[in-house]
């Protein structure tokens, strides 16, 4: 695989390291497995972990490629047969999207019933329901990451309930490639020292790669 792509596939790498730097989850759920995110919070202090993903062929790849603990839980969520990453929200049938919002619904459910706090989600699953998941469950959690911000009218970003803005303090990782979207509970850290955090964490990231801390910009949104 080329750098470039690398880089791309994995820009979410600074978000999540900050993330777990100041928040230091005891609850992770990452909605879609992945060969950069997946080891990256399983090296978490994390003591509960929830690993859910919509491609079972993918899901079992990731299974078989990392090593996991008793704190991981794998799980498949199938959407549809002809339902792949890409698909939209709109060509998803109305069974199908009434059976979206009940899995959500169900899925925070249980999520309130956990006693471990605080907790992080990181949303980089098939696109038809990503802003839905966000919304159905973001009230359950303190940090939500989210992926491929830089086109919010592909995901639905542009969705996320209004609500949760005026609960949470919203921000933009921005690279030459992709952007990574955060959703911080107000209260849970100052401005200041995310920025500080998050931009020694780009630093380091870029360094892999040969980029220029110039290319990483955090800004709110």
């Amino acid at each position: 695989m080329s750098p470039k792509k690398q880089f791309k596939w994995s820009s979410h790498n600074p978000a999540i390291v900050t993330a777990l730097d100041l928040l230091m989850p005891d609850f992770i759920l990452e909605l879609g497995v992945g060969n950069y995110s997946t080891p990256l919070l399983l090296r978490s202090q994390a003591q509960l972990l929830w690993h859910i993903e919509n491609d079972l062929p993918w899901l079992d790849h990731v299974q078989q490629t990392f090593d996991t603990d008793d704190r991981s839980h794998f799980r498949h969520h199938a959407i549809g047969d002809h339902v792949n990453k890409s698909t939209s929200w709109a060509s998803l049938s109305s069974q199908s999207q009434a059976d979206q919002h009940e899995y959500y619904e169900n899925l925070a459910d249980e999520i309130g019933r956990l006693d471990r706090e605080p907790r992080l989600l990181f949303v980089d699953h098939f696109t038809c329901v990503r802003t839905l998941s966000i919304n159905h469950l973001a009230p359950q959690f303190d940090w939500v990451i989210y992926h491929d911000a830089e086109t919010p009218e592909v995901y639905g970003y542009q969705n996320i309930r209004q609500d949760l803005r005026d609960q949470f303090d919203q921000y933009l990782l921005r690279t030459a490639s992709s952007w990574t979207g955060m959703l911080i509970r107000r209260g849970m850290t100052a401005a200041e020292q995310l920025d500080d955090r998050i931009m020694a964490n780009c630093h380091t990231f870029g360094q892999r790669f040969g980029r220029s801390i110039d290319e990483f910009q955090l800004v709110r949104a």
